[in-house]
């Protein structure tokens, strides 16, 4: 899969477009913001004036333990979400990683954000549940989310690019949003842009809050190759098909763009147990076997006379391919349909664009 460069210009306009639409954004008691700061102040004073917080946490028989925990670390925990909320909006995947992350853990280990837990013997309820609901997420995804997603021509569910995640003209988002970092184990970035994906709901219910390592939508490290996951038609596979003509031989596999990169590696085998890539692909041979078809049948002839047809209308020369192949041919095109990045791998392996 292809990921969307955090350069200045995209992350300056989060910056002051999703902050500013988080910040105007009403709820019924206010301004979503003020709203936001206020409860987060009643949390965290509430852990202030405790005398115990209690969490339940599960034994090797499987019992459950209540322990006892010391309520400044959780004040200290909110009161820094309090002074960095701002920041966290925007905030990109290398800062959650090196400034955030460290700091929250350090204050209350992830294993036990999404725990029950009592304030003075009182409600039980997970601290991540809790900033979750405070933070306002539903309201971000359903209201704020979606439109800058549309705006950066994201259509696709970002794990598989099989299923469409379309925003129509209203706002409505006909998709999930998955969070890069776990919302339950990473609540302080739930409503940070850069944390959350567009996803088909197959690969948000598979992927869960597993904390593994999954591909990143946004790449802010410039200099960096985009592609990370790349789709292969086995040769073998090829010569079989052009044997025997059933496209049940065909194979396209998942790889890593980079096989000596380790993440890579790491990020492609994560995505195959999670989603089951290429069993899910294997679905749609069809498509690969027309794509095979087109590499037999379209000559450099045919494709000068289509070049020519398409200069005399005036579109521009790339639609040639798109129009071959029924998709996208820009690697940067990739999110604007579904099995584009399969399509695309696949017709540059048989030589079409």
């Amino acid at each position: 899969m292809r990921q969307i460069p955090l350069d200045q210009i995209v992350h300056k306009w989060i910056q002051t477009e999703y902050v500013q639409e988080v910040s105007s954004c009403k709820c019924k008691s206010g301004l979503l913001f003020n709203v936001v700061i206020a409860e987060l102040g009643a949390l965290k004073n509430a852990f202030h004036k405790a005398s115990k917080v209690e969490i339940d946490t599960i034994d090797a028989q499987k019992k459950i333990v209540v322990i006892q925990r010391h309520p400044k670390n959780y004040e200290d925990y909110v009161q820094y979400i309090i002074n960095h909320l701002t920041d966290l909006l925007f905030a990109t995947p290398t800062e959650f990683l090196n400034n955030y992350i460290p700091v929250f853990e350090h204050k209350v280990p992830r294993d036990e954000v999404n725990l029950p837990l009592s304030i003075d013997g009182g409600t039980k309820e997970s601290l991540s549940d809790r900033l979750v609901r405070i933070m306002r997420y539903d309201k971000v995804r359903k209201k704020i989310a979606p439109h800058f997603f549309k705006e950066l021509g994201v259509k696709t569910c970002v794990y598989c690019n099989a299923n469409y995640a379309v925003t129509d003209s209203e706002g409505n988002a006909y998709y999930d949003i998955d969070h890069w970092k776990p919302k339950a184990l990473y609540p302080y970035l739930c409503i940070s842009f850069f944390n959350m994906q567009p996803s088909c709901p197959s690969c948000n219910r598979r992927k869960s809050d597993s904390d593994e390592r999954f591909f990143c939508l946004w790449n802010d490290k410039p200099g960096t190759d985009l592609d990370v996951l790349d789709f292969e038609l086995s040769y073998f596979s090829y010569v079989m098909y052009c044997v025997f003509g059933v496209n049940g031989f065909l194979n396209v596999s998942l790889v890593p763009s980079n096989s000596h990169d380790a993440v890579n590696v790491d990020l492609r085998n994560v995505a195959e147990k999670k989603f089951h890539i290429e069993s899910r692909y294997k679905e749609h041979n069809d498509i690969t076997e027309e794509i095979v078809w087109k590499s037999w049948i379209y000559s450099p002839g045919f494709l000068l006379s289509l070049r020519n047809a398409f200069r005399k209308f005036g579109f521009p020369f790339v639609n040639v391919g798109r129009f071959i192949l029924g998709n996208y041919i820009d690697p940067d095109d990739i999110h604007k349909r579904p099995l584009s990045r399969m399509t695309q791998d696949v017709a540059h392996q048989l030589g079409i664009i």
